[in-house]
């Protein structure tokens, strides 16, 4: 995934062209990347919460709350 502005990926989320759980997969794998700043910056990282939290809002937005 290349580098994005919030602004481009918050247009991309409510035009349906992703989502946040996408968003959050692709941001789990560069964290994880032990050869990429992942290793560097992260003391923990904690990837169920981080898909639990993606899909709750994936839910909401379809629902028209977010």
């Amino acid at each position: 995934m290349r580098m994005r502005t919030l602004a481009a990926l918050a247009a991309d989320l409510e035009a349906g062209r992703t989502t946040s759980r996408k968003l959050a997969e692709a941001h789990l794998e560069k964290a994880a990347d032990r050869n990429g700043e992942g290793a560097r910056v992260f003391v923990s990282l904690e990837p169920d919460k981080v898909r639990a939290q993606a899909d709750a809002q994936d839910k909401l937005r379809k629902h028209g709350i977010v």
